[in-house]
Formats: structure tokens, C-alpha cells, sequence
């Protein structure tokens, strides 16, 4: 446990300048986690609306960071600061002493340390409960709190993260003010409520909480949800670029909150050319873009299932991987670019010697390649249709569709007519 000399609060780990620390296991694993206070202070919001919360004196935080420092795939949880200034005796919002229960910058660090690939949880502050004033990339923010606003993160920059069920008592009317005055948010999916900063610069994210304007604010494909947007006018929607304020039924995501296929008009809808930190996977390690297009939000989700129906039709052939350039094409086959590749596993019942036949195209001069169970079953150089055959009696077979070249492209074609699996006699 660290003391900076200038604060009060301990903090569990204090990275100095350009320090980095990385777990070196799961998040289950690696755990960073402070101390609730021997002697709670109260404010005038803790007390009526959300009880005593573990802030005061002896609290301990649980990561201080400083300039250039950078903390990777752990769980912060349980940190607490000080609502009370000990200099003052009164409530302060922008101390280290009270602000960022999991992680903190002071103002001579502010926005000049990292947190990437994070679970930060049940973290509580007078300011930002789970972070304060650090840039994130790829964390989740749940359960955390605080009085004055910013119950996942107050004052900082954060990209392709997700904040969900964090509570503030201010301003009273973001009750579930997940992030409070955050100068960039990029790919996020913000599930509980934001007040943004004046000149705040937002691109491809979902709001759909409780969400409130600050002046000179810029959106670009963000979606609003109707009825608990604050100063989300038509009129500031028609300066900014392709932004939507629509009812919850019509961003339908499932329970990790990744957009739901035929269901969301997040899917396929994010602007790529807007993007400044593009990320390969989301916080649960999903594939971070499907159908060479990203999602708006923090998730993308998840084509296999369709590229499967769409080459098969059968739940004996299913899509295991595929590059985030394939994609689906308006006749439903399976799209391969050039440097992309298709993953598929095969499965029989094992008890017979079985014919298998797949069929492809390559439009273009480039070559695809098909492996089977890892080794060159055969390839097609140049335009062209072929078939690809083989036979064996295993229980599943794995085929990879590779494609290579500087123009054109592969398809697996539609099944129903080009596409056989026959007994051998």
C-alpha cells in the first residue's frame, strides 16, 4: 500500500512515470482492491439516497496513477476515497483525496495514464466512484458510485468500453450518471446515463440511458434514446453526422449488451472513418468487427451464425472464425477479400465414409486456398468455379477458405444447389 506524499488516501498501487503493469492471468485472477474506511464520512447526498458507502477516513484507493503509466487486464474493485477534504473539512470534487475510488490522475497527470482490458467494480468516490481523469480503452465500469457525478468516470477520455449500473447523486437529474463530463467518447456503449463536457467529441457510441448535452458538444453515428435525453434535440441532431434518437426496441442487445442481428440499428452502422483507436476485441474478447463493418457501440455482433445458414443451411456445417473483412453478400453467400480468411468445422457421426463436396468462386486473379484438418486439400488460381471434394469417415473436419491476391475475391456459394455431402456405397 502506497501514500503520496501530497494525499491523504492510500492507494493499494501507485505507478509511477511510465510504469506499466500487466496482469499476468485472467481478470479472475489478477485482482487490484482497496479498503472501505475505518470512519465513513457523510455529504449532503450520501445519507438520503444512497447510505453509507464505505468513503472516510481510512479508506484506501485502489490504483494512483502518474504520467505515462499504464495498467492492463485486471479487476480493480472496492476502492474508496475521502468525501470529505481533510485540508477544508468540507466535500471537494476535485481532490485526490476524493476522487476516483479504482483509478485516479491528479490535475499535473490528467489524461496522461492508461487503463486497457479492465473490470473495474463496487469502487465508490465523491468524484468519478470507478475512475477519475485517466484514458480507457476496453474496460467495463459496473456497480460503482458516487455523489457529486461520474459514477464510472468523470473527466477523462474513454474508448470502446461499457459502463452499466453505476450511480450518481449529481447532477440530480442524471441519477445514473455513469460518465460525467469525459472530454472524447469513442465505441462505447453507455447503459446507465452521461452528462458530457463542454466541446465533448463523441463517435459510435450508444447511449441509452439518461443523457444530457454540454455546449459545443459534437456527436458523429451516436444513437440517443427518446424521452431520456436532455438537450438531445432534432436541431443539435441535424449539425451533428448521422446521429439517431430512437426508442430502446429499436437498439435491441442481449444480455452482455452486444447488438442483437435483425433486431438493432446499431448493427453494421458505425462510421469507420471516424475512428481514432480502433480496438480487435471488446472487453469479453469478442471479434470487435463482423461483416466488415463495425457496430455502433462497444460490441459488434456476431455473424458466424448467419455466415453458417448462408453456406450450409444445415447445423452440421458451422462458421467457427472468420476475418472482420468477409462479409455476407445481398444473395447470401459468404464474401472472402483478398488477405482474408473463412474457418469452418464439419461434423458427421462418425460411423460411415462419407463424400464431401464444397463448392467456391474466385472472382479476380488471386488464389483461394482450402485446407483440410490443416493441410492444402486444394486451391483455385484465377476466376473460376470449382469443386472441392474429399472423403473420409471422421466425426468433424475442419476447413479453412483462404484467399490471396491483389484483387477480387472468393465465395462459398449457396448450398442449395451446389453444395453435396453423398454416402459412400
Amino acid at each position: 500500500m502506497k501514500h503520496d506524499p501530497a494525499d491523504e488516501i492510500a492507494a493499494r498501487a501507485v505507478l509511477t512515470n511510465d510504469l506499466t503493469l500487466v496482469a499476468t492471468g485472467s481478470r479472475d485472477e489478477t485482482i487490484i482492491e482497496g479498503k472501505a474506511a475505518d470512519t465513513s464520512d457523510s455529504s449532503q447526498y450520501t445519507p438520503v439516497k444512497w447510505g453509507v458507502r464505505g468513503c472516510g477516513q481510512g479508506a484506501v484507493k485502489c490504483v494512483r496513477m502518474l504520467a505515462g503509466s499504464k495498467v492492463k487486464g485486471f479487476t480493480i474493485r472496492d476502492g474508496f476515497t475521502r468525501i470529505i477534504q481533510a485540508a477544508t473539512g468540507t466535500p471537494s470534487h476535485g481532490h485526490s483525496d476524493t476522487t476516483g475510488g479504482g483509478l485516479s490522475a491528479s490535475d499535473a497527470h490528467r489524461n496522461q495514464c492508461w487503463a486497457e482490458d479492465c473490470l473495474v467494480t463496487n469502487c465508490a468516490a465523491y468524484r468519478g466512484g470507478g475512475m477519475m481523469a485517466v484514458k480507457c480503452k476496453n474496460c467495463l465500469f459496473v456497480d460503482n458510485l458516487c455523489d457529486y457525478g461520474g459514477g464510472a468516470a468523470s473527466d477523462c477520455q474513454i474508448y470502446n468500453c461499457i459502463t452499466k449500473d453505476n450511480l450518481a447523486n449529481y447532477p440530480h437529474v442524471a441519477a445514473n450518471c455513469g460518465v460525467l463530463y469525459c472530454y472524447e467518447v469513442e465505441g462505447c456503449s453507455i447503459f446507465d446515463g452521461w452528462t458530457d463536457a463542454s466541446g465533448c467529441k463523441m463517435r459510435n457510441t450508444l447511449f441509452l440511458g439518461y443523457a444530457a448535452r454540454g455546449n459545443a458538444a459534437t456527436a458523429t453515428n451516436c444513437v440517443f434514446i427518446t424521452g431520456i435525453a436532455s438537450g438531445v434535440s432534432n436541431e443539435w441532431l441535424e449539425i451533428c453526422k448521422e446521429c439517431v434518437k430512437t426508442n430502446l426496441a429499436a437498439v435491441a442487445v442481449d444480455a452482455e449488451g452486444r447488438p442483437v442481428l435483425g433486431q438493432s440499428i446499431a448493427v453494421d452502422a458505425a462510421d469507420w472513418s471516424v475512428v481514432s483507436l480502433p480496438c480487435d476485441t471488446d472487453f469479453y474478447g469478442g471479434q470487435r468487427v463482423w461483416n466488415n463493418a463495425p457496430d455502433i457501440g462497444a460490441m459488434d455482433a456476431d455473424w458466424r451464425p448467419v455466415y453458417s445458414r448462408d453456406i450450409a443451411k444445415s447445423l452440421k456445417f458451422s462458421v467457427t472464425a472468420a476475418a472482420p473483412t468477409v462479409e455476407e453478400t445481398l444473395d447470401k453467400s459468404v464474401k472472402i477479400p483478398a488477405g482474408a480468411a473463412v474457418e469452418a468445422l464439419w461434423t458427421a457421426d462418425g460411423t460411415k465414409s462419407l463424400n464431401y463436396t464444397v463448392t467456391a468462386k474466385v472472382t479476380g486473379a488471386g488464389t483461394l486456398t482450402v485446407t483440410l484438418n490443416g493441410e492444402t486439400l486444394d486451391n483455385q488460381a484465377g476466376a473460376g468455379t470449382k469443386e472441392f471434394v474429399f472423403a473420409n469417415g471422421l466425426a468433424a473436419n475442419a476447413l479453412k477458405f483462404s484467399y490471396a491476391g491483389e484483387d477480387g475475391y472468393a465465395e462459398i456459394l449457396n448450398p442449395s444447389f451446389l453444395f453435396r455431402v453423398i454416402s459412400r456405397l
